[in-house]
């Protein structure tokens, strides 16, 4: 019964840190989402603000060093991910929704990476709108 109740814990640590990172990916990348709608409205009203492009230029990189160590810090939870699948006895349907998680991981940081092509897309149209 105690090995039941690790392999249950096991399971749920491996699913709620999943979880947790994808919620902290999504929210990353609606903030992208967010100040690209922002920069974009400034363009199409023919707005501009030294200040506010360097601030806009400073926090792209930002948000790369951000992204990179987003993609560390995946890496790090999938490879714990799948230690705990080889040396946990987890039912065959836990190992296919834990595989699907990843799964999951691995496209959102693919969409945040277009969203920061997005970002950097729209500051340059600002710059440009100038």
């Amino acid at each position: 019964q105690l090995n039941n109740l690790q392999r249950d814990y096991d399971y749920l640590l491996c699913e709620s840190k999943l979880q947790m990172k994808m919620n902290e990916l999504s929210i990353f990348n609606n903030l992208l989402n967010i100040t690209i709608n922002t920069i974009t409205t400034y363009v199409c009203n023919n707005l501009f603000d030294v200040d506010l492009y360097i601030a806009y230029r400073d926090s792209y990189n930002a948000y790369v060093n951000m992204v990179n160590a987003q993609k560390r810090n995946v890496l790090s939870l999938q490879e714990l991910v799948v230690t705990k699948m080889n040396v946990t006895d987890f039912y065959d349907i836990e190992i296919e929704l834990l595989n699907n998680s990843m799964r999951l991981l691995d496209s959102s940081l693919n969409r945040i990476e277009l969203s920061l092509t997005d970002l950097k897309n729209a500051i340059d149209a600002y710059k440009n709108g100038k």
